[in-house]
């Protein structure tokens, strides 16, 4: 079932605007000429015919929206102002616009009024809702189908099953004088003579490997013998470094003890020359 939200809004909202210029009901007011659509516009619309445009897209958004008032259609058609300098601000819509866009609804026959609890406003009566999906499904049908192309997976499934099977190729000259030199070979019977004949190619294969064997043996001696060279050069050098702190240590401890002696016999003789002092003074 085609519907308003199956097509492009632009298309429905023009050719919308077109059927409703047919309606006696439904005019532009004289002052449509010169007015703005709201407080942040700068200039009236340039159409001449966007009363009609401005009332389809009312007729849609209340399609959407019902029940609707003119409050809530001033903030939807409302926009922001460009103020210079100083930031931007939001201005609602003309509410005399819309106001009377939906009065002309009424008498047209389009629009009704309706209480949903606690909403109020606006709905489309029968007649409107039939005006626009009419409107979409002619669109729809104007528009060339789209041709749905087949599956990639589905066509090489048929492909094989139609195609007819290919015919068994002839194998190639050297297959052939391959089987002709395996005729050519003694029977498995004389296993003695083949084991005979395979003994020299191991002989073979053993002396061309032997050498580079060799080589890389060499080389992993040479690269242990140096790692051990390393690891005791390290071994000896922390071993010097162990017997030069020992030496250290009892030169050390043998300046400590000089210091405290020192020490000491300083604060002796600090204390003779204090007691001394005290004596005199007492005398």
């Amino acid at each position: 079932m085609a519907s308003i939200y199956n097509t492009n809004p632009n298309e429905l909202i023009e050719k919308v605007a077109e059927q409703l210029k047919s309606f006696e009901e439904i005019k532009a007011p004289s002052w449509a000429s010169f007015v703005k659509t709201g407080h942040s516009k700068e200039r009236p619309p340039v159409e001449k015919d966007w009363w009609y445009i401005r009332f389809a897209a009312v007729l849609r958004s209340i399609y959407k929206l019902g029940p609707v008032g003119v409050s809530k259609l001033r903030t939807k058609y409302g926009s922001k102002k460009n103020r210079g300098v100083r930031p931007s601000h939001f201005y609602k819509g003309s509410g005399n616009i819309l106001r009377k866009i939906l009065q002309q609804g009424e008498k047209a026959g389009l629009l009704k009024q309706v209480e949903k609890g606690v909403h109020k406003g606006r709905i489309l009566t029968p007649k409107g809702k039939s005006l626009l999906d009419k409107t979409a499904a002619s669109i729809l049908k104007n528009k060339p189908k789209t041709s749905t192309v087949p599956k990639p997976k589905l066509v090489e499934k048929e492909k094989t099953e139609t195609q007819p099977k290919e015919a068994v190729k002839p194998k190639p000259a050297k297959e052939e004088e391959s089987k002709k030199d395996s005729s050519a070979l003694p029977e498995k019977g004389s296993k003695e003579e083949m084991v005979k004949e395979a003994e020299p190619k191991k002989e073979q294969k053993s002396k061309r490997e032997t050498p580079k064997e060799a080589v890389k043996e060499e080389i992993k001696k040479d690269s242990d013998s140096k790692k051990i060279a390393e690891v005791e050069k390290e071994v000896k050098e922390i071993k010097e470094k162990e017997l030069k702190k020992e030496k250290k240590e009892p030169q050390e401890k043998t300046k400590k003890d000089k210091d405290k002696e020192e020490i000491k016999k300083v604060e002796e003789l600090v204390k003779d020359i204090q007691t001394k002092a005290i004596k005199k003074s007492k005398k």
